[in-house]
């Protein structure tokens, strides 16, 4: 259903690895053209749009992310995918607390 409202190619779900100060991802298909299967994307935890919005409880919408300040391309270096917008939220509980 997502994908028909927001017309999206990919989605990920980014959790927060607190014992190594990480968000984590799980990767459900091959790496590029390789051969070679994901398992998981890492990325710091001080990193990037998906880092500001863990770190800041408060969502981004960008529409060019290479010309992003924030933007973290070693994440589509590791894929092969080339990432052009974001749409970035936190995942808060009852109490309004995000999950970081």
């Amino acid at each position: 259903m997502g994908f028909f409202l927001f017309e999206f190619i990919r989605c990920s779900l980014f959790l927060l690895d607190k014992e190594h100060s990480e968000l984590v991802a799980e990767v459900f298909e091959k790496n590029g053209t390789s051969d070679e299967y994901l398992t998981e994307i890492r990325m710091p935890l001080s990193q990037g749009i998906v880092g500001h919005v863990a770190s800041t409880g408060q969502m981004m919408n960008v529409k060019d992310v290479y010309s992003h300040p924030y933007f973290y391309p070693k994440v589509d270096e590791r894929t092969g995918f080339v990432t052009r917008n974001i749409l970035c939220f936190p995942i808060k509980d009852s109490s309004g607390l995000h999950f970081n």
